[in-house]
């Protein structure tokens, strides 16, 4: 098992760009992603490949069990829990973006 090396900036942006533009089955897909990692006490709003690709850096017990998880899925989608972090990050600058223009229309 190894971790993946950082993403360039620019691999960044295209895994925002690309979760920006997602159909709606990817979407509903992600929702029901988002609503089992909170029913199982991952941060709100956060994918479970997000979440454990996070884990499988720090020192925490289920660490070995992140880092095989992320192997696995690197196998289907190249540095997957990665671009699901920027995946994350470009859906929640979205919302941050809707939600702060109706605050300030007052709608």
């Amino acid at each position: 098992m190894s971790l993946d090396a950082p993403l360039s900036d620019q691999q960044i942006a295209t895994a925002e760009v690309r979760a920006a533009s997602e159909n709606y089955i990817h979407r509903v897909l992600v929702g029901l992603d988002q609503f089992i990692a909170s029913a199982i006490g991952i941060q709100n709003d956060q994918t479970i490949s997000s979440a454990t690709e996070i884990a499988a850096h720090k020192k925490v017990w289920y660490a070995a069990f992140a880092k095989a998880l992320n192997d696995g899925l690197d196998l289907i989608q190249r540095s997957h829990g990665q671009k699901a972090q920027a995946g994350d990050v470009a859906r929640a600058e979205a919302v941050l973006a809707t939600d702060t223009t109706a605050l300030k229309e007052g709608q």
